[in-house]
């Protein structure tokens, strides 16, 4: 195989969707839509993560060549030797590479270091997985130049699939899965140029090391900009600022009639205030259910469905929601939300519209703040073992600082100043207004609606360059 990309026959541009919520972003927000309209090569699409929504897929963006991860590797079988090379590489990453080294960058620059806890559910604070190395600084710094070398174990699938498909352009919508590297590095030695789509806020500060060699980086704002520098060693010139193209939704005026007939399908009563319940993961916050459920059998005992309904909308990545949360469903004035992951339009309505969110941290709470929605952030774990801090450590993480010392929501430490949150919200709706928008113009800069269009640029820009 030669390694080089043909001149004669049709170039493409690749997009891996690694993770599941990051390509709910490139769809939802219109990136994908945008990519293959102006794209002068085809586009091919890998879907990395689960494929469930394949088909949906095909039908929705019937230009795009999309490929499963299980059907790419069929392009090439293993020999003997690279087999033990393929078993060899996933010991050694597991003692050396992905999540030692993000647990490591955490510990180094204390990045959520009330998390780092053995056994944790989350991988990226699960402090078993620091691996076997003396926590040294030459240490990190040899694992980090052995993990983004070429040192590692390549499946020959990777560059037959550049070769076939004729691969001008690589663009990542999360680098910060371990599947990632193996396909930008085999990219970088084939000269194909490259951008990383920096998926999120916290990506930099939390969730393990990037490598300096791509030839661009998107992100989302300023401060992302700084870490990449500060935490990376990312040159400042190779990173483009764009705005956040999921808030570009929250930019769209929302006619109040869609918000009134989508509570009329649910049964819900548009004439009573509606209360907004979020759920975050099972993960971050455990015990959540039963704060949620606290919540509404205190509204039943104090007036019902007469004082204000109740939307419950569980977290995306939440797959065991109707179990979990089985004591809201059915409920007077209750509706439940499932599968929500691809509805950001929906969600868009709702938070424009809706009266109070309550929640216990997570991207949903800076959601709300930017759609000027008084929010009331619980801070404790309702019937949870003392001692238990899960709703308190969503709001220490590094990213939230500037959100938790803003003044722009209600905190809440016990139930009590929950129900206070509500009420406040319900009475005074412009109390913490002007904060919100203070906020927002922080964090997510100007919603102009043009965010999907600058990520286009700079990625197009890049990719078609050769």
């Amino acid at each position: 195989m030669s390694g080089e990309i043909s001149t004669s026959r049709p170039k493409s541009v690749l997009v891996i969707l690694s993770e599941a919520m990051c390509t709910r972003v490139f769809v939802e927000s219109g990136i994908l839509d945008e990519l293959e309209r102006r794209s002068p090569y085809p586009l091919v699409a890998l879907l990395a993560h689960d494929n469930f929504r394949l088909s949906e897929y095909k039908r929705r963006f019937g230009k795009i060549k999309f490929l499963t991860l299980e059907g790419m590797l069929k392009r090439a079988s293993l020999s003997f030797f690279q087999k033990v090379g393929f078993v060899s590489d996933r010991w050694l990453d597991r003692c050396f590479g992905f999540y030692p080294l993000a647990l490591r960058q955490s510990l180094k620059h204390g990045f959520n270091t009330d998390r780092q806890i053995a056994g944790h559910k989350n991988a990226f604070h699960n402090h078993d997985m620091v691996g076997p190395a003396p926590m040294w600084d030459v240490c990190f710094k040899a694992m980090r130049w052995w993990y983004f070398s070429g040192m590692r174990f390549f499946h020959p699938a990777i560059e037959k699939l550049y070769m076939d498909e004729n691969v001008a352009g690589l663009l990542v919508n999360n680098s910060q899965t371990p599947i990632i590297h193996a396909f930008a590095y085999k990219a970088k030695s084939m000269r194909i140029p490259m951008v990383n789509y920096v998926a999120s806020w916290d990506h930099p500060i939390g969730k393990g090391v990037f490598p300096a060699y791509y030839d661009r980086y998107i992100v989302q704002n300023r401060v992302m900009e700084e870490a990449l520098s500060r935490y990376h060693g990312i040159p400042t010139e190779l990173v483009t600022i764009t705005g956040w193209p999921q808030m570009d939704k929250y930019g769209i005026k929302r006619s109040v009639n869609d918000f009134y007939s989508a509570l009329t399908k649910w049964g819900v009563d548009p004439a009573k205030p509606v209360i907004l319940l979020a759920g975050n993961t099972p993960v971050n916050s455990p015990y959540e259910h039963h704060l949620y459920e606290k919540i509404v059998n205190w509204r039943d005992e104090n007036g019902g469905a007469d004082r204000w309904s109740v939307i419950m909308r569980p977290h995306p990545k939440d797959t065991n929601c109707k179990e979990r949360f089985r004591s809201l469903i059915g409920r007077d004035g209750v509706h439940f939300q499932c599968d929500t992951l691809m509805d950001m339009d929906l969600l868009a309505t709702l938070l424009a519209n809706v009266s109070c969110v309550v929640c216990t941290g997570g991207t949903i709470l800076l959601d709300s703040l930017v759609n000027d929605r008084p929010v009331v952030g619980v801070t404790y774990d309702q019937n949870a073992p003392e001692g238990s801090g899960f709703a308190r450590s969503n709001y220490t993480m590094r990213h939230y600082s500037q959100v938790w010392q803003s003044g722009a929501f209600y905190h809440a430490d016990n139930f009590e100043q929950v129900l206070e949150g509500i009420q406040r919200s319900l009475l005074a709706p412009k109390e913490l207004s002007a904060r919100r928008k203070e906020l927002a113009k922080q964090i997510a800069g100007d919603m102009d609606g043009g965010a999907v269009a600058r990520v286009v640029d700079a990625a197009l820009e890049t990719l078609t360059q050769r």
